[in-house]
């Protein structure tokens, strides 16, 4: 591979892990995912990435993206300080607990405890 061809690919990984970084928080990184492959694959000439993959993205962002506006548009309500308490501990245990035998998806555990709202 050219040092042009590592560059773009280091770029597009760069960009995909960014918008897996901005699902985290809440902003629509979906659509950043979306539009880091489209780019990629038109530069590439469609040689790594199929038209079916980027229908397969385009489908997926439109539905997470829907889903995420309904859920936001029935309101959010914050947590009391009783319920942040009992959130932090579940995710000191989980990250506990799981880590060990999951290692990555356990350290994610913990952030999602600690970020989602509990009902």
């Amino acid at each position: 591979m050219s040092f042009f061809a590592v560059a773009g690919f280091t770029v597009f990984i760069l960009i995909l892990f960014a918008g897996i970084f901005l699902n985290l928080f809440g902003l629509p990184g979906t659509v950043v995912i979306f539009f880091d492959v489209l780019f990629y694959a038109i530069l590439t000439g469609f040689d790594h990435v199929g038209l079916k993959i980027i229908l397969f993205l385009l489908i997926s962002a439109i539905i997470a993206e829907t889903i995420d506006f309904l859920v936001m548009a029935g309101g959010y309500q914050p947590m009391t300080s009783k319920n942040l308490l009992g959130c932090r501990n579940r995710s000191y245990c989980g990250a506990f607990f799981l880590t060990p035998f999951f290692w990555g998806p356990g350290t994610w555990e913990d952030f999602f405890w600690e970020v989602l709202p509990e009902y």
